[in-house]
């Protein structure tokens, strides 16, 4: 009888302690799978955006800029290593790229007409907070889009087609709001390089924007 009791005691003890081995179990688990910014992704975005258009009339370039609101869809993939993302992400947007020129001492007048473009770029970044579920980063991307130009000058009216590349960059925080569902901002500038100079200066415009991302 006094083995038997004492049997029932170690069984009883070991029964005890399963429930804290069941508990610290799925901490471990948790913490191997903490990055937050690994992976797959997609979002919307919601830009100001600086747009400029070109047309050759006599040789000679002429320009045409405004801001303009643009909303765009976009996807990439991110590695996070420790606290180090680097990522790479492209989209499509849309926007009202109506530019109008009118100088009537030249007897010129210019309308460039877009509403889409695309874009490709990459991103760097730094994990941090926490749970690491906030990321500083810094991004550089290629703008593209192309513009149909209708031009009358001296009375003579003809059509030329557009394309040129915008250099975009700039920082950002993005911040997991709940499971996959992340909010971003991003403030920045663009950069658009002509052989030739005429109107304006298109250098250096600032821009700003905020984006939904689902991290998948």
């Amino acid at each position: 009888m006094r083995i038997a009791k004492t049997t029932q005691g170690v069984i009883l003890a070991a029964l005890c302690s399963m429930p804290a081995l069941a508990i610290e179990g799925p901490a471990v688990i948790v913490g191997a799978e903490g990055k937050v910014f690994d992976g797959l992704y997609g979002g919307v975005d919601f830009s100001r955006q600086n747009v400029i258009a070109g047309s050759l009339v006599g040789g000679v370039d002429i320009l045409q800029e405004d801001n303009k609101f643009i909303a765009s869809a976009f996807g990439g993939y991110r590695k996070q290593f420790g606290s180090i993302v680097i990522g790479v992400e492209g989209g499509y947007g849309r926007f009202d790229g109506e530019l109008l020129l009118s100088d009537p001492s030249q007897q010129l007048a210019i309308a460039y007409e877009s509403n889409s473009q695309t874009h490709y770029g990459a991103i760097l970044g730094y994990a941090f907070g926490t749970e690491q579920d906030t990321l500083a980063f810094g991004y550089v991307s290629e703008v593209s889009r192309k513009f149909d130009v209708a031009i009358v000058s001296a009375g003579q009216s003809f059509v030329q087609r557009d394309r040129q590349g915008i250099l975009r960059f700039g920082a950002g925080l993005e911040k997991r709001i709940s499971g996959p569902f992340h909010a971003r901002l991003t403030a920045g500038a663009s950069r658009a390089d002509f052989n030739q100079v005429t109107n304006i200066d298109p250098g250096i415009e600032f821009e700003f924007g905020a984006a939904f991302i689902f991290q998948f």
